[in-house]
């Protein structure tokens, strides 16, 4: 290897760019490969499904495929660079005619594959192909020509005459801008990253960053929600727990601490020395308490309480309410458009 000729490099009017390359400096801008020279090879994302391999409106003996750009790394040579190579339409692939269905089950892969016969072969050419396995009781996937990348498996059923998407895996993988959001699921993640290299999980629906060492989820955004109560809540009865006001649900990740505060203006009691208590909970599940001893039938008490919890990922409901737990008395709440009782539940840092 040596020091290449950089893209748009004129000598007079003779280009000094050769193929090659160019495929090498366009490859500066694409994700990173397995080597400094080499990018990653998949589907460049975009409207609809690109590239997808899926079964004809009514199931049939052929396949079609949809639109789409692909970036493949060559191969057969270390410094072949990547290859950019586009369908621009729905195209019918010609299948069970040209490899028909055998006594048991086969598996084969639908690849996309770069043909260029300055590195091997007799075709200069970008070509949609079936690599046909090898039919078997516990059928295996074939192996693979060199500069391709598959976008799909056909689990072939014996002596089937059409293909249904039932029997069809999609492998397309992803590839992105140097710097872009590569698109994947939790368990197909790139393997050749640098620190800040971001993914999107679409199993997941969370962007992932490479921090050096390890994937690492940037900090998140919960939307804060509230709610309130403009009119008088009580009074109580007896020692039975009464619902003062509820937020609306929120979605948690598992990870990410929230803060729920209830606030109120005024609780009265029937009878002096009463005490209650403000709990704030999810469902049965007590997760703090105020208490409140009211020393005259004429005495009002206002304040605010709050706890910080990290919830479990899903959706999660808090409410606040309040309780006599000595005395003889009932209580009851004030409140208006200008006092309002309000509850808050919001993204703790």
């Amino acid at each position: 290897m040596t020091v290449r000729d950089p893209l748009v490099m004129m000598d007079g009017a003779t280009a000094l760019v050769d193929a090659e390359e160019f495929r090498l400096g366009l490859g500066a801008m694409w994700e990173t490969g397995s080597t400094a020279v080499k990018v990653a090879s998949g589907v460049v994302p975009g409207a609809g499904t690109p590239l997808r391999v899926h079964q004809t409106g009514t199931a049939s003996a052929n396949l079609l495929l949809e639109a789409g750009h692909a970036v493949i790394q060559g191969t057969t040579s270390g410094t072949q660079g990547a290859y950019v190579a586009t369908n621009d339409a729905q195209v019918t692939l010609t299948y069970l005619s040209a490899f028909p269905a055998d006594a048991q089950p086969r598996k084969d892969i639908i690849v996309a594959r770069i043909n260029d016969k300055a590195y091997a072969g007799s075709l200069a050419s970008f070509t949609v192909e079936v690599v046909k396995g090898t039919a078997s009781g516990s059928p295996v996937d074939p192996a693979l020509p060199a500069s391709c990348i598959p976008l799909a498996r056909i689990n072939l059923p014996a002596s089937a005459t059409t293909v249904a998407d039932a029997v069809i895996d999609d492998l397309r993988s992803y590839v992105c801008a140097v710097g872009g959001l590569t698109v994947c699921t939790s368990s197909t993640r790139p393997a050749n990253v640098y620190t800040g290299f971001a993914i999107f999980e679409t199993d997941k629906l969370r962007v992932m960053v490479w921090n050096g060492s390890a994937w690492a989820e940037p900090s998140k955004t919960i939307p804060s929600v509230s709610a309130t109560v403009v009119a008088t809540v009580g009074p109580t009865s007896g020692t039975t727990e009464l619902d003062i006001v509820t937020a609306p649900a929120i979605t948690a990740d598992g990870s990410t601490p929230v803060k729920i505060s209830v606030a109120w203006n005024s609780v009265t009691a029937s009878a002096a020395g009463d005490v209650y208590e403000i709990h704030i909970k999810e469902g049965a599940t007590q997760l703090q308490n105020t208490r409140i001893k009211l020393q005259a039938t004429s005495a009002e008490a206002g304040g605010s309480t709050f706890v910080v919890v990290t919830p479990s990922a899903g959706s999660h409901t808090y409410k606040a309410t309040i309780v006599r737990v000595n005395g003889t008395g009932t209580a009851q709440m004030a409140a208006g458009a200008t006092q309002p009782i309000t509850i808050a539940v919001e993204q703790f840092r």
